[in-house]
């Protein structure tokens, strides 16, 4: 966590909360930065000072209006006719609302209006950001802080990004507008002044990066009945058609398990923990059937985390999800955002209204072990952000007891709430792995899955129910939640929320339709009776409620308050169960009593009496909508003793290990006591004790299974108090059986053989077919042979053993291709396989060289799979859609075929397959011999494509992919399902089209094509789409064909396959005409247009030309599969339209002026270009000029010729005197000009100002500084950089690099170019800049480069300065070719060299970048450009044997340099302030870089001292320290102290400044700084600036000192030891003396003890006495302000004063020293006396006073005078009369104070 400082200011900025007024709690404000008690303000003066005083964009202003009571819907109604719009609910009685227009107060007065309150900046930020703290994970660059913003409804999304372009704020995610939420990066500084703004709301950091949270729980949730088969009475339930969402970290299609079962949207590679998760919800137990997962028919619905709320309303529509498990969190083991409700929370609870079917399921967290105080110990742990949402369903983690787990996290969230809602089974549980394995893992990652799953089988018997209709999600979340166990402590509680997952007890909900649903206004209240029969052992009620969003800046989450009551037939009222929310009684036990926190509430009552019992739901306070929806469920649970596991059917194997055992559950209501626990292997004849005092407690029993084989096993239970028994249904138990592959293989066949079973009476032999294992036959042997099997096509085969006929569990499934093998033996005796039909090869298209012919050839081929030669004649023959065979017959010894070999045939009967239409062709062949006929036939379809011409009556035509079948392609094909122009060529396995994602996807309508990989492919694969249009009626010559198209990219890297190409006939080369790459739109989910393809002219000038088969390819190179709008690769096409261009007159450029240019005139020519694109001569061509939005001209041109260009210069010119951007527009009208949509160009002209002024220097903070790109394949960028290397500026958090966000282009040579300057009139004029870079270096050979080039007037440019010259300029010299090629340089540093010195009056620059093919890197960025005039360069010497003096005098307002051998030591800009004569000196250590409080310092410094010590300036001083790179390298490679800060680069450097009352103390060394006063100078306050052979480091100052750079430690604001910013004393009445100071920063300071030294004697000597002391207000980055009285009597003499800081560490400082003079304690004097001219006052007075001095000579002319400001030390003046203008003689001296006066009488010598 980093801490930067925000100013706190006042709760609110308008209305003033006292702690004096009546702090009434029915009106308090709760808001998340604390609460607050606003009073009645409404009437003229408040309103009229808000309407004049609040802020407003697009004439809406944002407030909070409180009420004495909840308006109704009229009075709403009212607000929004007077521009009121209420917004989100604030407790208490209050709403965010925005203002349009000007606030009324008859209005407010007339609906009951208390007061309005303008939020300040702080209210509307997350309380971390309003402290300062910033969340490291959203800190991308140092500087600046990536946020998300939520705003008014009452505001478009585009007002809003307007606001936030016009305010410089960079957006960087709209992923969440659709709820009002937009990603922003901002400086760090300007968060309260974004926050201040009407159209943000609230303001949080970035959600933290997903990351996921860390056998079969079946048994513990009681699913195993729900599973079980309807004949041991469960309900046979496997989820099948129910869409489960499992957002998580990965790919799992590498698992078996998913088979056929899978909507894979993870575009990510492989990952075991998504794979686990997914395999508890819906695992198929393929390979190992005890893993199968809760729902095995489920379809799991697969994205990258969060992705999958992200995409939910597509998926509800396309898919109709109806469940997400949601496995992950955001920011762990953090205190602070554990429970935290923030804009991700709101997110979610909005979708819950949105898409009312959908139950979204979120792990809470494993911080379990965390102790965030005060809370005991693992309490408030829950996740915040997500977890923390109401409307969701958080689940925790237990162990197969239902032990809370260790890990697992507890509530309660920050508002009090009950989190997590229910517990399920997390620990040590078993599911999928990657690659075909399974595995434990432990989490409530791990839990949540089982809720998930479990929820998909009541869904599907919900839907058994109810006519396949799908439960609310509330109605969903309630039957689970009143369903469970109670576990922990009785009733609610933080650990277990509500209990442990049964859902026996929530199918018995919806079987009994024990369930209401309705809704409830305002204070009203419904009642619903229900009856409860006797015998019942408890009664549990339930009410939920989907919750509208809270607002975000409320502490307070709950919007509609509902409140339960039950009414018993004893008329007793019985309220929910409600905790205490105190952090030391969090857990303890809940009581009964009225719920305003949460949104859920639950009664439950034991044995109760049967009768009517009314169930009351009240509208305790319905503040958002005229009414809440609410779901009542109840639960009537019979007194019953309830065998849960086993049911029956199960399939058991004898335990052999501790994962083998068995876990016998029950549930047991309404008694006590023991239990007995038996088996009988024989269907209850006879009964093995188990155990007979089973715990009373126990609901859990490990039974290791007996090796006894049996289908006839049952276990019985029995309450030893109550007598009740249970008894399972059969089941069996029979050893798990190996199989194994024959040795003996064959092509087409799969030999297997397995273990023998014990008490097996035969075996199934299983495969795999759709998504599930499936019977082949039941043999009694040990062995089976499948044969006929395609050798293309892996199968996977399994055994069980039976006993009886019931089935035991399978043995581990094997898989084999088989497509090899020596067939030795009888395994393929006599076996022919017709292996392929050979001709026809593929479908054809007519008109082109694929089509098939009306006489087309049928060849075959068939293979004898025997290791014997096969003889003896073959029958073949062939049909077409079922028509008459064709019969044919293959003799010997054409048809003898040797072992393993093959023969082709062709039938003399040809096909006739010319027409256009689909042919089914059926192929046999057959001999007597042959024993396996599943091989013997082969049907291929085929197809002969349309192919009908386009022609002019068909132009303009298009494509919008309407008529396509949604599909998905991943083998190549010709020819699309209802697209049939367009063929899919895929280069590797895993490359796929598609012609629908899901929603949204696609421009128009709801179908395009997408090129994608269907999963991860490591180094990319390449497929493509071909298109075959039929253009033979055109002539390239005369007719000029076009095709454009739209596109989206979906996260594409560059390759030179993501192009287009064309040719004129599908024989011809392909000609490349379109680069997707360099053309693509952001991968924001934006469609673009391409260009206008020019067909006609691409074809012509390679010299083809249009046919029946004239084709357009589309190309995708990519490594993953486009999952949706912003991931991860591909491309999605739709629109595709042909078009003819007649008369196309194309306005290609406005060629001037220059788009940038230099103080342009009144009289500028504009020239342009203009082409011809037809294929004749075009004469009298109309053209206009506009600029600046007033046409100047109509002109004509006279002719262009056929296919050419021309260059036009108006006659009539251009006023563009104005600095700034001109826009100038060229169109051409040519009434005969069918393409209209190049017919205008337009230029943007910034006429620079010419800078003249210097020094020049631009950090681009405020805006790009007027630089500009061009070149080839630019990638230079203005922002925030943020790629892998080069992740910040240097100086703030803007600058140019290639690529903001990542790496330069292939090919690239690119500029960066900057505005004119006139720099004629400088001495030296020199150009120094920040830079970092990282380009690709080559060595010997020049890869990737970059340069700086300058030019006087645009055009011819030279290359600027030299390798070796300047100071790291150019670092390779390739034969004369001097440039930058350096890797990994990516700390900020300088770069300097000289400038022109003539011909520079319109000097201008450019950075130049060039690259090759292949590696790419960060490239170069660059800030911080000074152009300079260099008189003296920087002193980069030893230490100064003495200091160099200047005097300042009043007046002066320039830089005063000192120097040093004529080079700048320092300077001072005093701000025409005194400072008299001023010392400044560096000293240099040239040993190892020395550290102190913890952290580095720079090797160079500096003292600055004027003559006066304590000199106290009355206005800050601007100072220069002149310190060289070299030294600051060695400072950021400093080593030997591991723990110590250090910078990265120069930028992050600071100023520590020391001042001590003895100047002799400031002396280049750190060591006996001990009396002073330390303070510290932020880096972002002292601006290091590039100059000469290093830098210049500008701050300003009020008083003078020792002057270190370093860092300011972790912080980044400690100075070397607390900065302390000011010390004062001053006199009261009474002689008491008020000591104050403030702090700007502290950091382990444990308090100030204040001190003083009574007397100058006392003061001499160190003699210091103890006053009082006062503790630290706490670790800082802010200003803290400390008050000390002195009220001792009898003060006199001088008192000095001083503060000893006192660390928590023992370490102490002390301030400077303040002297207060009470009465004079010295005599004033005057030494030497006589003299030759030089003498001094020895005095002293009162700090604040003015010491005058006047002397006269014997005449009494005043011939000198002089004031300084008395210090309350003892000080000593100079008076100086030396010099001819001071004869020798007597003079008088008057000197004194106020009224108090002294004399001296003077003799000069």
């Amino acid at each position: 966590m980093r801490i930067y400082p925000i100013p706190l200011i006042a709760f609110l900025l308008v209305t003033c909360f006292t702690a004096t007024a009546q702090q009434d709690a029915r009106f308090a404000l709760l808001l998340k930065s604390g609460a607050v008690f606003p009073t009645k303000n409404i009437s003229t003066s408040r309103v009229d000072s808000f309407n004049n005083r609040s802020s407003r964009t697009a004439g809406k202003s944002f407030a909070i209006l409180q009420f004495e009571q909840l308006p109704t819907a009229a009075e709403r109604q009212q607000l929004l006719q007077a521009g009121i719009e209420l917004l989100d609910y604030i407790p208490n009685n209050a709403y965010t609302a925005t203002i349009t227009g000007l606030l009324s107060e008859a209005t407010l007065q007339r609906v009951q209006a208390r007061a309005i309150i303008e939020p300040s900046p702080q209210q509307k930020m997350q309380p971390q950001l309003a402290r300062g703290l910033f969340p490291t994970y959203a800190i991308k660059t140092p500087g600046t802080i990536d946020l998300w913003i939520s705003y008014p409804k009452s505001f478009l999304p585009e007002q809003v990004k307007e606001e936030l372009r016009r305010g410089n704020y960079d957006l960087v995610s709209n992923d969440y507008q659709l709820y009002r939420i937009l990603g922003v990066r901002i400086a760090a500084s300007r968060l309260e002044e974004l926050a201040a703004t009407p159209w943000v709301e609230y303001v949080q950091a970035i959600p933290a990066p997903d990351r996921e949270l860390n056998s079969n729980s079946m048994y513990t949730t009681r699913a195993s009945v729900l599973r079980a088969p309807l004949s041991a009475g469960g309900r046979n339930l496997d989820g099948q058609g129910v869409v489960v969402g499992v957002g998580d970290n990965g790919d799992i299609q590498s698992h078996l398990d998913f088979n056929g079962r899978l909507i894979n949207r993870a575009a990510d590679i492989m990952r075991a923990h998504a794979t686990h998760v997914a395999g508890t919800i819906g695992g198929a137990g393929i390979i190992q059937e005890l893993y199968t997962g809760y729902a095995p028919k489920a379809t799991l619905l697969t994205q990258y985390y969060s992705g999958i709320f992200t995409e939910a309303p597509a998926y509800v529509q396309d898919h109709g999800m109806v469940i997400t498990n949601n496995s992950f969190g955001a920011v762990v083991d953090d205190c602070f955002f554990n429970g935290l409700y923030d804009l991700t929370s709101r997110v979610l609870d909005q979708q819950a209204i949105d898409l009312p079917e959908l139950q979204q399921v979120f792990a809470a967290g494993n911080n379990g072990a965390l102790t965030c105080s005060p809370y005991p110990a693992g309490f408030k742990t829950v996740l915040g952000g997500y977890q923390s949402a109401k409307n969701v369903l958080t689940v925790g983690s237990t162990d197969f007891r239902s032990n809370i787990a260790a890990s697992s996290s507890r509530g309660p969230v920050k508002d009090g709430r009950v989190k997590p809602e229910i517990m399920s089974q997390g620990v040590f549980l078993a599911s999928t792995w990657t690659s075909n394995i399974y595995s434990y893992n432990n989490g409530t990652s791990m839990a949540a899955p089982g809720v998930s799953g479990g929820l998909a089988l009541l869904v599907q018997r919900y839907r058994q129910l109810n006519a396949g209709a799908n439960p609310k999600n509330g109605l969903s979340k309630a039957i689970l939640v009143n369903g469970a166990d109670d576990k922990g402590n009785s009733g609610p509680d933080f650990r277990y929320g509500f209990g442990r997952l049964n859902l026996v007890r929530s199918l018995a909900m919806i079987e009994g339709n024990t369930y209401f649903n309705s809704t409830v206004a305002n204070t009203v209240t419904n009642t619903h009776t229900i009856s409860v029969p006797a015998n019942t052992a408890k009664l549990k009620v339930l009410v939920y409620w989907q919750d509208p969003p809270a607002a975000v800046m409320a502490s307070k989450t709950l919007v509609n308050d509902i409140d339960l009551e039950v009414n018993t037939p004893a008329s007793f009222t019985v309220f929910p169960s409600v905790l205490d929310t105190l952090p030391a009684n969090v857990n303890n036990l809940a009581a009964s009593g009225t719920d305003h926190i949460n949104n859920i509430e639950q009664v439950e009552i034991n044995n109760p009496t049967a009768g009517n019992y009314d169930l009351k739901v009240i509208g305790n306070a319905i503040t958002q909508n005229p009414s809440q929806e609410y779901f009542l469920v109840y639960d009537i649970i019979p007194r019953s003793l309830v065998l849960t596991n086993p049911v029956g059917g199960d399939k058991f194997t004898p335990s052999v290990t501790t994962l083998d055992t068995v876990y016998i559950q029950w549930d047991d209501y309404g008694s006590s006591g023991t239990y007995t626990l038996e088996f009988s292997p024989d269907n209850g004849s006879s009964w093995i004790l188990l155990n007979n005092a089973v715990s009373a407690s126990s609901r859990v029993y490990s039974w290791g299974v007996p090796n006894t084989p049996t289908d006839q096993g049952r276990i019985r239970i029995t309450n030893n108090t109550s007598g009740l028994t249970q008894t399972s249904a059969a089941f069996t138990i029979a050893t798990l059986n190996t199989v194994s592959l024959d040795a003996v293989q064959c092509e087409g066949y799969i030999k297997i053989n397995w273990t023998a079973v014990p008490g097996a009476t035969d075996y199934e032999v299983m495969w795999l077919q759709g998504t599930e294992m499936v019977s082949v036959t039941t043999t009694a042997a040990l062995t089976y042979t499948f044969s006929g099997l395609s050798k293309d096509s892996t199968y996977w085969v399994t055994v069980r053993p039976r006993i009886n006929g019931n089935p035991g569990r399978r043995a581990n499934a094997i898989s084999r291709q088989p497509n090899a093998g020596t067939c030795a033996g009888t395994i393929s005796d006599n076996d022919l396989k017709l292996d392929a039909i050979v001709s026809p090869a593929t479908s054809g298209r007519e008109l082109t060289s694929t089509a098939l012919s009306a006489t087309h050839a049928v060849t075959i081929r068939i293979k004898n799979l025997d290791d014997a030669i096969s003889s003896g004649n073959i029958n073949v023959s062939y049909s077409i859609n079922g028509g008459p065979a064709v019969n044919e017959v293959i003799t010997t010894p054409i048809a003898d075929i040797a072992a393993g070999g093959t023969l082709s045939h062709t039938f003399a009967t040809t096909a006739n397959l010319g027409a256009t239409g689909t042919y089914s062709i059926e192929v046999i062949a057959t001999k007597a011999s042959d024993p396996v006929t599943a091989n013997n036939t082969q049907t291929k379809v085929f197809k002969q494509l349309a192919n009908a011409a386009i022609n002019n009556a068909l132009l303009p035509w298009l494509d919008d992919m309407e008529t396509a079948a949604e599909q998905t392609i991943t083998v190549d094909q010709m020819g699309l399902t209802g697209n049939d122009r367009y063929d899919f060529v895929n280069n590797g396995i895993y490359g796929q089209a598609k012609t629908f994602i899901h929603t949204g996807i696609a421009y128009s309508g709801s179908k395009a094509l997408t090129l994608d990989q269907s999963r991860f492919v490591s180094g990319g694969s390449v497929d493509s789409l071909t298109g075959t249009f039929n253009l033979a009626t055109f002539n390239t010559a005369t007719d000029d064909i076009r095709i454009d198209f739209r596109y989206k990219n979906h996260g594409q890297k560059s390759n030179a396959a993501n192009k287009v190409w064309i040719r004129g006939n599908d024989t011809d080369n392909w000609i490349a005409v379109y680069d997707l790459y360099a053309n693509q739109p952001a991968a924001d989910g934006s469609f673009k247009l391409s260009g206008s393809i020019e067909l006609s002219d691409s074809l012509a000038a390679y010299g083809q030309s249009f046919s029946t088969s004239t084709q357009v390819r589309w190309g995708q190179w990519g490594e993953y599969l486009a999952a949706d709008n912003f991931r991860a690769a591909g491309y999605t096409f739709d629109d595709i339209r042909l078009y003819k261009a007649v008369d196309d007159i194309q306005l290609v450029s406005v060629d001037t002026p220059y788009t940038v240019s230099c103080g342009l005139s009144a009289a500028v020519p504009v020239k342009v270009t203009v082409r011809n694109t037809s294929n004749a001569i075009i004469n009298n061509i109309p053209i206009t000029l506009k600029v600046d939005g007033v046409v100047i001209a109509n002109e004509t041109i006279t002719s262009i010729a056929a296919s050419s260009s021309v260059q036009y210069t108006f006659t009539a010119t251009a006023n563009l005197t104005t600095s700034g951007n001109h826009i100038i527009e060229v169109w051409s009208a040519l009434a005969t000009d069918t393409y209209n949509q190049n017919d205008t160009v337009s230029s943007t002209v910034n006429n620079l100002p010419l800078v003249s002024s210097f020094p020049y220097l631009q950090n681009f903070e405020t805006n790009n500084g007027s630089w500009y790109t061009g070149g080839i394949l630019s990638s230079w960028e203005y922002g925030t950089p943020i790629s892998p290397k080069i992740n910040r500026a240097a100086s703030g958090s803007k600058a140019w690099k290639t690529r903001i966000a990542g790496y330069y282009n292939d090919n690239e040579f690119s500029y960066l170019y900057s505005p004119c300057f006139d720099i004629s009139t400088m001495t030296n004029p020199t150009l120094s800049f920040s830079v970092a870079m990282d380009i690709e270096d080559c060595g010997a050979v020049l890869c990737d480069a970059a340069w700086v080039e300058y030019s006087e007037d645009g055009i011819t440019w030279t290359k600027l300065g030299s390798f070796g010259q300047g100071t790291n300029w150019y670092n390779k010299n390739y034969a004369g070719n001097q440039l930058w090629s350096q890797q990994n340089y990516t700390n900020w540093h300088v770069a300097t060299t000289a400038l022109p010195t003539s011909n520079n009056s319109r000097l201008r620059f450019r950075f130049v970048f060039n690259s090759d093919s292949g590696l790419n890197k960060d490239g170069i960025a660059v800030d911080d450009i000074h152009i300079y005039d260099n008189l003296y360069g920087l002193y980069d010497g030893a230490t100064m044997a003495a200091p160099v003096t200047q005097t300042i005098n009043t007046g002066t307002n320039t830089w005063v340099d000192f120097l040093e051998g004529g080079k700048l030591v320092a300077s001072v800009h005093p701000a025409g302030q005194e400072m008299g004569a001023t010392d400044v000196r560096a000293y240099l250590h040239t040993g190892a870089v020395r550290w102190s409080s913890n952290q580095y310092y720079h090797n160079r410094n500096f003292t600055i001292q004027p003559a006066n010590a304590f000199l106290a300036l009355g206005d800050s001083v601007l100072v220069r320290v002149y310190f060289p790179d070299t030294e600051t390298e060695t400072l950021i490679a400093a080593t030997g102290c591991s723990g110590c800060a250090k910078p990265a680069t120069v930028y992050d450097l600071g100023v520590t400044k020391y001042s001590d009352p003895d100047n002799s103390y400031e002396n280049g060394t750190i060591a006996d700084n001990n009396q002073g006063v330390w303070s510290f100078v932020i880096p972002s306050r002292a601006t290091k600036v590039p100059f000469d052979k290093g830098y210049y480091a500008e701050f300003k100052v009020n008083n003078f000192s020792e002057f270190w750079l370093n860092t300011g430690g972790l912080t980044g604001s400690q100075p070397l030891p607390v900065e302390l910013k000011q010390f004062t004393v001053r006199k009261l009445p009474q002689d008491d003396v008020l000591a104050e100071w403030v702090t700007a920063s502290e950091y382990n300071v444990n308090r100030f003890e204040i001190e003083v030294a009574r007397g100058n004697a006392d003061y001499q000597s160190g003699r210091y006495t103890r006053l009082g002391e006062i503790l630290s207000q706490g670790n800082s980055d802010r200003e803290q302000r400390y008050q000390y009285l002195d009220t001792e009597p009898g003060k006199s003499g001088v008192r000095y004063y001083r503060l000893k800081i006192i660390d928590n560490d023992g370490t102490v400082r002390y301030s400077a020293i303040r002297p207060l003079v009470f009465n004079i304690e010295i005599q004033w004097t005057v030494t030497p006396n006589p003299s030759a001219g030089q003498f001094s006052l020895n005095c002293q007075a009162s700090p604040g006073e003015t010491i005058q001095v006047k002397v006269y000579d014997t005449k009494g002319r005043l011939v000198y005078q002089h004031s300084n400001p008395a210090s309350g030390f003892a000080q000593k003046l100079n008076i100086d009369l030396k010099g001819p203008a001071y004869p020798a003689g007597i003079y008088l001296l008057e000197t004194g104070v106020g009224e108090k006066r002294r004399s001296f009488k003077l003799v000069k010598q």
